[in-house]
């Protein structure tokens, strides 16, 4: 295909050998643009790093097709890998035997174990048994891996206890902290036993500041990157940066991600043109992108005939949930009615809750550590009228409905969705990249409540947080040819927030 006017302006600015970004939302022919991007680096040593090992094998398959031989398609993980994997000495076997994906587990029970980790009360119920102090270690460490800090703060710790006070709960952030970075003095040594990734590697690999001689590097799903891949970038001495994603869909910021193409100090183009529908699901994505407070829009293709209902969907590709709970209760109700039913990315976390749940039940303290503040159920049920609750009603509503032990049981029933199936079902956080043609919200999208004008003394529509309408726009876009909107029908009471985004 003949590149658009906006796409050709991306692949001139490559070219010219300019750094840029270039923000390209939902079906806007990015893949595309990239590969164009690419054919006109020939005679440059180009790197094109990629978000994870599918991402890796899309790239290469669409580069090697159209004989890009000069791109170096490449994961972080991959970089790590090539700097530890072949020490001398023994070291990199030594390194290796914990890198590689098929390594031996290091569970956080036996890192308990090995350190004597033992209870700790933080007040106010927040207590932290040797299994929960090493299992939040470690996912600080991954959120540090992520970043271009030489030590562990408490802003890698995400700890998330319901119910509990923040002073509580930041002594055991600060805890957490200094845990996780004693273990990660020790995961660096070749000989250790502890957990030691290929993201671990190349954020020591980014410490060392060395350039590897690339002429360009491209980040691809840059919305999602962070700091550790930019100051990657930084160490390659004189090399174009080119910046591809879309800031509206950054969804990976409790993990260490953040938008680096907002914050790259280079021209921003954007595409605006999607390919995957038409205008009418491109209205109803104009209605939520607004309030991402990113700048971005999307005009739908003109050859492409969709529609937008609400409520009268009965036989969707897939159901897409805001939680959890959410899309369970759709699931189930599938399920009873003879379907096959797909998880989009698995069951989980759903079977995490369940389990909580029926630990409160019976008077234990759940091992799920959002509900270990909790002492019984009805504690729990209480704290979901609360404000800060109201995320866990479904989940209540789910279990009076279907009782424990039916719903783990419908858990274990449900399929992966590569294989065959009458309807999946999914939260939004994990469909990014997917698209179907037939689209239903679920029901469980929440408003956000009004608020008292001060200053006009009425009653006003509340502000919608611009990581919710984040989700919301990633969940309208995925439909190709018919979205029934039902759980998000509500946006057409809020007008376009006030912005200085360009």
């Amino acid at each position: 295909m003949k590149p658009t006017e906006e796409q050709q302006e991306a692949i001139d600015l490559a070219a010219k050998g300019s750094p840029f970004a270039l923000v390209a939302p939902a079906g806007s022919g990015k893949s595309e643009t990239a590969r164009k991007i690419a054919q006109e680096l020939r005679g440059k040593r180009v790197l094109y790093l990629v978000y994870n090992s599918q991402a890796k094998k899309d790239a290469e398959a669409k580069f090697n097709k159209a004989g890009l031989t000069w791109v170096d398609v490449r994961t972080t993980s991959a970089l790590g890998w090539r700097k530890f994997a072949y020490l001398p000495d023994g070291a990199g076997e030594r390194y290796q035997e914990r890198m590689k994906p098929g390594a031996k587990a290091v569970p956080a029970r036996e890192v308990a174990k090995v350190m004597n980790l033992q209870p700790k009360d933080f007040g106010n119920n927040v207590v932290l048994d040797g299994f929960q102090q090493a299992r939040l270690a470690s996912e600080a460490i991954d959120h540090f891996a992520n970043s271009n800090r030489q030590r562990i703060t408490m802003q890698d710790v995400r700890l998330v206890i319901a119910g509990a006070d923040q002073v509580s709960i930041d002594a055991a952030r600060a805890y957490i902290a200094r845990l996780a970075q004693a273990l990660w003095n020790q995961a660096m040594m070749p000989d250790s036993k502890l957990r030691f990734t290929m993201q671990h590697a190349f954020k020591l690999l980014v410490e060392e500041d060395r350039d590897y001689g690339y002429d360009v590097v491209i980040i691809d799903e840059a919305q999602d990157s962070n700091d550790a891949t930019m100051a990657f970038l930084a160490s390659q001495r004189g090399a174009q940066g080119i910046l591809i994603g879309d800031p509206a869909q950054t969804m990976y910021a409790w993990r260490g991600a953040s938008d680096q193409i907002m914050r790259y100090d280079a021209p921003r183009l954007y595409l605006t043109q999607s390919f995957r529908f038409g205008n009418a699901v491109a209205e109803e994505a104009m209605k939520h992108l607004p309030h991402t407070l990113t700048g971005v829009t999307i005009k739908g293709h003109p050859d492409v005939r969709d529609l937008v209902t609400q409520n009268d969907m009965e036989d969707p590709q897939v159901v897409l949930a805001r939680t959890n709970a959410g899309a369970m209760e759709h699931a189930i109700s599938y399920l009873a009615a003879g379907k096959r039913v797909a998880m989009v990315r698995g069951t989980d976390q759903i079977l995490s809750l369940a389990y909580a749940a029926r630990d409160l039940m019976q008077g234990k303290r759940p091992m799920n550590l959002e509900l270990s503040a909790f002492e019984d159920w009805n504690a729990f049920i209480e704290f979901t009228d609360e404000p800060g609750g109201g995320h866990l009603k479904a989940l209540v509503k789910m279990i009076n409905a279907y009782k424990i032990g039916p719903l783990i049981d419908m858990c274990k029933k449900m399929t992966d969705y590569r294989r065959p199936h009458d309807v999946a079902v999914t939260t939004c956080h994990s469909i990014k990249g997917l698209e179907w043609d037939r689209v239903q919200i679920a029901d469980d999208f929440f408003e956000p409540p009004p608020f008292d004008n001060p200053i006009t003394r009425e009653l006003e529509v509340g502000v919608i947080d611009k990581y919710e309408a984040m989700v919301h726009y990633v969940a309208v876009t995925r439909a190709r040819r018919h979205l029934d909107r039902g759980g998000l029908a509500w946006i057409d009471g809020y007008s376009t927030p006030k912005t200085d985004v360009v």
